[in-house]
């Protein structure tokens, strides 16, 4: 199963092909649901509010976390969370580093209470040479750049073309974050979906990691 928390639901959309080619199912944790424009919903198996967030976790295969960085998502991922996973899960952060508690993942992952980790982001970044996850075998990491893919600067070109004119018709910007919540939860106006998907670095890793299993 995948766990796509908080303002991730967009990036469910990228993961789809992942589920169907492998029968796996995608599961999104959002603190509002009925408020998911229903173009995302509809690439979720099963859309789950908070009251079900820990639910997911312990039922996840794979555990993506997308939080943004706020003062409600400080520290979420934390030693309770982990140890509601299940043994042979894999936690993956491409998200904020300050979600998660990094002690705490070192300590399951030592402890083989999960089966491994794939980090984009973390705490403190660059990370220090002193951490001990780069001395695990069990965990993947890479330099804060799980975006990056083969049509990135085209997507980015795309995006940056219509929200200047919209911006020059209007005045306004599209999807300006919500200064109350920290993060703009739900990007409904800039679409990307005409164009030609790619295997983004998560499809690859999940891929490789389903492989092996």
């Amino acid at each position: 199963f995948f766990f796509q928390a908080e303002d991730g639901i967009r990036d469910v959309e990228r993961s789809r092909g992942l589920g169907d080619v492998y029968k796996r199912q995608i599961l999104a944790c959002m603190e509002d649901p009925e408020r998911v424009p229903w173009e995302y919903a509809l690439n979720c198996d099963y859309l789950a509010g908070a009251e079900d967030y820990d639910k997911v976790i312990r039922a996840s295969d794979f555990v993506v976390g997308i939080l943004p960085k706020t003062p409600k998502t400080s520290g979420y991922f934390d030693l309770k969370k982990f140890e509601m996973m299940r043994k042979d899960a894999v936690f993956m952060n491409i998200g904020r580093g300050s979600t998660m508690v990094e002690n705490d993942l070192v300590k399951v992952l030592k402890e083989k209470k999960i089966s491994g980790a794939v980090l984009d982001v973390f705490p403190e970044e660059p990370l220090p040479s002193t951490s001990e996850l780069y001395k695990m075998k069990n965990v993947l990491m890479t330099y804060h750049c799980a975006d990056k893919t083969d049509d990135y600067w085209e997507r980015t070109m795309y995006i940056f073309e219509k929200v200047l004119k919209h911006y020059t018709k209007t005045g306004h910007y599209l999807n300006e974050v919500n200064l109350d919540l920290g993060y703009q939860p739900y990007l409904r106006t800039v679409s990307y979906t005409h164009l030609r998907a790619h295997e983004t670095s998560l499809h690859l890793v999940c891929r490789l990691l389903l492989e092996k299993k």
